[in-house]
């Protein structure tokens, strides 16, 4: 079955990349995202996880609570006794967990996953490109960008920082471009309660209002340094066990975990970050991009974000999991700094070009290391 489900992704590839330059229809376009978010749930499904992986751990867990006699309700308040300390407080998590465990095979978790965060990427690409721009160039170059930060592989093992990551970036989309602050709530709470860490870009809200410059750089790049001793004082002083739940995590990512699933993940992840940041401070700089209230907020949000994600550049960890939610939001860099009108002139275009074949490259390498880590 999984070569049924290359052999449909790869038709899905080769049908893009043949008409690079153009574009179907949009109904067309919707056909084929729904095979290929399908064929790349299907495969996810097949393939069973080595026991290095995250996922590896969550069947374990699955298969616990399925043969266990809790209520969902019971669950809720008690599960954590059976699965992990960590997922005390993660209540839409374990919603999700008790409902596949009590109804569905192990595979469900791989293959709902991978249909959420896909659908909801393929939902901002949709929004963001109409119907002209809607061109294979802007989705294949938008999938680059997403692939590098986000690589399957991490949606396949690691679940929660996935789903948290599409959650908190649809959530961040319709705020900025339908001023839906109801739903960027909602999606904000419900992906934190999936992992914390998708809470970490909600403070850059803040600054998405102010261009950056070389001393708000050099400040934002330093923030990390400075987060340690915060989050241990929530984690030794503060007598609140959900505080300390995210301070533990925090501590585990920056001096406990050491994972390596391939030093190309990593250094693909600061190239991609500095390209982004440096195309988008250069553009402002020279007051080439209209500025536009909703694209140009929501560009500064991913500047301010990138900056902090690149001050963690020597920890796997966090450098690996904190751009996720930039990944989700690819297609508005893509139709900010790569498709401006005004970024026509020479010195423009090379540079746009030169990234985009740098993003290209490293996809491919991508692309290849999450096939040699899964099989």
């Amino acid at each position: 079955m999984v070569y049924i489900f290359i052999l449909v992704l790869a038709l899905c590839l080769l049908i893009s990349v043949v008409a690079y330059g153009n574009r179907y229809p949009r109904k067309q376009v919707k056909w084929i995202f729904a095979f290929l978010i399908i064929a790349l749930a299907g495969i996810g499904a097949c393939v069973e996880p080595k026991y290095i992986y995250d996922l590896f751990r969550h069947y374990e867990v699955l298969d616990s609570v399925r043969y266990s006699s809790y209520s969902l309700g019971s669950f809720l308040e008690e599960g954590y006794q059976i699965t992990d300390f960590n997922y005390r407080y993660t209540y839409v998590y374990n919603i999700f967990v008790y409902i596949v465990a009590k109804f569905l095979p192990n595979q469900a978790f791989p293959f709902i996953t991978i249909v959420v965060t896909y659908s909801l990427f393929s939902y901002i690409i949709f929004r963001e490109f109409g119907d002209e721009a809607l061109t294979n160039r802007n989705i294949i170059l938008s999938f680059a960008i997403f692939s590098v930060l986000m690589p399957y592989l991490f949606v396949y093992s690691n679940i929660r920082n996935a789903l948290a990551g599409a959650v908190v970036a649809y959530g961040i989309y319709r705020l900025y471009k339908d001023r839906k602050v109801a739903i960027f709530v909602m999606c904000t709470v419900s992906a934190v309660l999936i992992h914390p860490v998708a809470a970490a870009i909600v403070p850059f809200i803040i600054l998405s209002r102010i261009k950056p410059g070389v001393k708000g750089i050099i400040v934002t790049l330093a923030v990390p340094s400075l987060m340690f001793p915060v989050m241990e004082y929530f984690r030794l002083v503060f007598e609140n066990d959900f505080l300390f739940a995210i301070a533990s995590k925090y501590y585990n990512y920056t001096l406990v975990r050491v994972d390596d699933q391939g030093r190309i993940f990593l250094y693909s992840t600061i190239i991609i970050l500095i390209i982004l940041s440096v195309l988008a401070l250069w553009s402002q700089r020279r007051k080439k991009m209209e500025r536009k209230e909703k694209s140009y907020a929501l560009l500064n949000l991913i500047i301010w974000y990138s900056m902090f994600s690149l001050g963690y550049f020597s920890n796997y960890e966090m450098i690996t999991r904190l751009p996720y939610t930039i990944a989700f939001l690819s297609p508005v860099v893509v139709n900010t700094l790569f498709n401006h009108t005004e970024m026509n002139t020479s010195v423009a275009q090379i540079a746009c070009i030169g990234s985009a074949g740098v993003i290209f490259v490293l996809a491919l390498f991508g692309v290849y290391a999450n096939i040699a880590w899964m099989l």
